[in-house]
């Protein structure tokens, strides 16, 4: 779970886990693999994310397969081709349902037809692709920050409401608290049960 639909990486809780040597030459990452996620629900299978530089010593589970791209191949150039809608349609007829657990199988994975351009080609559509994807994210980013801060917003104003601090009043009015408890009073003496509704004649709605 710490990659998005577009390939972006999320790295707090990253989970750790303790491998024999053998296991670290067979399952760590490079740069440049692509991790394609074969068990999940049934909208989330498919993802797929590039490993970026710098991040030696990690490896990957069994709901990943790992696909190491030949030198004719950008690995982000495969990484986009297959987050692709065309690509994830094509996949989404080979989805196999089992109890809320998706699964897609290498056999299935392989039989997919990649486009392949020259490198140049590649690497001019992963420059208009990344900057596409750049403004997506931080437009994402700041849509996140403005519903954080209308929700702080929020709870502010009800606190103030509460609190009776939104406008100017008497301070003879006292707080919410107290003028409630005078209506009640006031409703005993005049007989009527601290519920009940007044009742105006000719009042418009």
């Amino acid at each position: 779970q710490n990659f998005d639909g577009t390939g972006r990486w999320f790295w707090q809780d990253l989970p750790f886990v303790q491998v024999e040597d053998g296991e670290l030459q067979r399952y760590e990452l490079r740069a440049g693999d692509v991790l394609f996620n074969t068990r999940n629900s049934h909208a989330l299978v498919g993802k797929v994310a590039v490993w970026p530089e710098g991040r030696p010593g990690a490896v990957f589970n069994n709901n990943l397969r790992r696909l190491r791209a030949v030198s004719e191949v950008l690995p982000g150039w495969l990484a986009a081709q297959m987050q692709g809608p065309e690509f994830r349609e094509r996949i989404g007829t080979a989805k196999s349902a089992t109890t809320g657990v998706c699964a897609l199988y290498m056999a299935d994975l392989m039989g997919q037809a990649i486009a392949l351009p020259p490198l140049e080609e590649q690497r001019a559509a992963l420059q208009l692709v990344g900057a596409a994807r750049s403004y997506g994210h931080a437009a994402s980013d700041r849509h996140a920050e403005a519903c954080e801060a209308l929700d702080r917003l929020d709870r502010s104003i009800l606190t103030r409401a509460f609190q009776g601090s939104l406008v100017r009043r008497d301070p003879a009015e006292g707080h919410a608290g107290a003028l409630l408890d005078r209506i009640s009073r006031e409703r005993a003496q005049a007989g009527r049960p601290p519920g009940e509704a007044t009742q105006q004649t000719g009042a418009q709605p």
